[in-house]
């Protein structure tokens, strides 16, 4: 028991420091002929990569 815990320990201290903590939220308003889309996202650690791979994903929505 004491190696499962010592495990469960170590799973937490690597996801509270290591896995960037990211959250992306948008909102969809309805129009006439469209639907228009306005997103946003936070990141805690490592903005410049967030940034990167948020407006990665913005593009890949302006695509379809």
């Amino acid at each position: 028991m004491i190696w499962v815990g010592c495990l469960l320990v170590s799973a937490g201290f690597f996801l509270a420091f290591y896995w960037p903590p990211r959250e992306i939220r948008a909102v969809l308003e309805e129009g006439r002929d469209r639907t228009e889309v306005t997103a946003g996202g936070v990141a805690a650690k490592s903005r410049e990569s967030f940034q990167a791979e948020f407006e990665a994903i913005i593009d890949s929505l302006r695509r379809s």
